[in-house]
């Protein structure tokens, strides 16, 4: 079974706007209830997401740029809850 160029050009597509989805409804989530990121809950969330696109990207994807992506999305949401505010 072997996709043609188009094929993983258009793969490659899905999964980008796929991410930029994701990220614009975090930013709007985010503008809407600043106090979400200090919250565990939403942190364990965007983790299991991004070790979801992690392996989809190691299993499905032969370009390593999605992985770098995912890798710095981790990273920025562990970033994320170590500077986030508590609430009281």
């Amino acid at each position: 079974m072997c996709n043609s160029g188009k094929q993983h050009a258009r793969d490659f597509a899905t999964y980008a706007l796929g991410q930029i989805i994701f990220g614009l409804t975090g930013v709007w989530l985010t503008w809407r209830a600043p106090e979400l990121p200090g919250e565990w809950s939403a942190i364990i969330l965007s983790l299991a997401a991004a070790v979801g696109w992690l392996a989809i990207g190691f299993v499905f994807m032969e370009y390593w740029q999605p992985r770098i992506a995912i890798a710095a999305f981790g990273i920025l949401i562990i970033a994320a809850a170590m500077t986030a505010r508590s609430s009281p």
